[in-house]
């Protein structure tokens, strides 16, 4: 054998391993590359797809002018023939996630068929939370609900009783037709509201819904200087946290954080079989954890 030979091979074989790491590592990093490019240009697909389908069913709102509530403001003429003038009261939380629930007045004088009080009343909500936010957010709407309520200052209320209409002896403060039986409270339920706020085109021409629906006469309700208790009756905008929209988003974000990790372990750890068994087993924790609060959810 050669003098020095052992040497040499072992100094090819180490020259052949750094090399194979190399190529290793620069394929890795390759891949990583490929998949940021691919995510990325998913990403990119799907919002432009989203923003086609957003113009295309974007609901035809009635053009009115502001309804936002102001008392310097000239109020619109009544569609009505008696000539009344007619204010819808909307109790609504003061913020996402806010527990003070606030009053809002705006005025309904020339809204005189179903379709045009849901898209007024989504109008309104519309003002109160960006359209882009509440189709985003986990603060979502959950229900309207028919409420009676005290007004306190700087419009803030404190909901005395849901699901109760004006009774017969404030028919000069509102215009509304009592139920018929007129033990029927509420007179329209939350689900039939909901679904004629979210679908506002299905409701017709017709005065049906709007016919119990109390809206105040002539003028805004308001506090008077002998600090009498000031009570009044409208719909309340019922809102909370999303369960379902919190459990999809925290799928969203650990199924995101497990492809993250399996591109930094594959790239800095140059194991792409440890980095897609981490990765693996934090997706199935993750999957298990939502499974097991999905049954919890609807266990009774």
């Amino acid at each position: 054998m050669r003098p020095g030979a052992a040497k040499e091979l072992e100094s090819s074989l180490r020259e052949w391993q750094s090399d194979l790491r190399s190529r290793k590592y620069q394929i890795a990093s390759e891949k990583a590359r490929g998949w940021g490019v691919a995510i990325r240009d998913s990403l990119y697909l799907v919002g432009q797809q989203l923003k086609i389908l957003k113009r295309n069913q974007q609901p035809t709102i009635v053009q009115t002018q502001p309804r936002y509530y102001s008392e310097d403001r000239a109020t619109r003429a009544p569609a009505q023939p008696s000539g009344d003038i007619l204010y819808l009261l909307l109790c609504h939380n003061a913020g996402v996630g806010a527990e003070i629930v606030k009053l809002r007045q705006p005025d309904v004088c020339d809204i005189d068929t179903d379709q045009r009080f849901f898209h007024c009343l989504r109008e309104e909500y519309d003002r109160l939370r960006k359209r882009w936010l509440s189709s985003t957010s986990i603060w979502t709407l959950q229900s309207i609900k028919f409420a009676r309520f005290g007004l306190f200052s700087d419009n803030v209320v404190d909901i005395r009783k849901l699901d109760e209409v004006p009774p017969k002896g404030r028919d000069h403060e509102y215009r509304f037709d009592h139920p018929n039986p007129p033990d029927l409270e509420p007179p329209l339920g939350p689900k039939l509201l909901m679904h004629s706020f979210k679908h506002p085109e299905c409701t017709g021409t017709g005065k049906r819904c709007l016919r119990m629906i109390p809206r105040r006469l002539n003028k805004r309700l308001s506090l008077v200087p002998d600090d009498s208790d000031i009570v009044g009756w409208g719909l309340q905008f019922v809102e909370g946290w999303s369960k379902k929209r919190l459990v999809y988003t925290s799928g969203f974000l650990c199924g995101l954080g497990s492809l993250l990790v399996l591109v930094l372990m594959s790239v800095l750890g140059k194991n792409i079989q440890n980095a897609a068994a981490i990765a693996s087993f934090i997706l199935a924790f993750v999957a298990a954890g939502i499974a097991t609060l999905q049954v919890a959810m609807y266990m009774t």
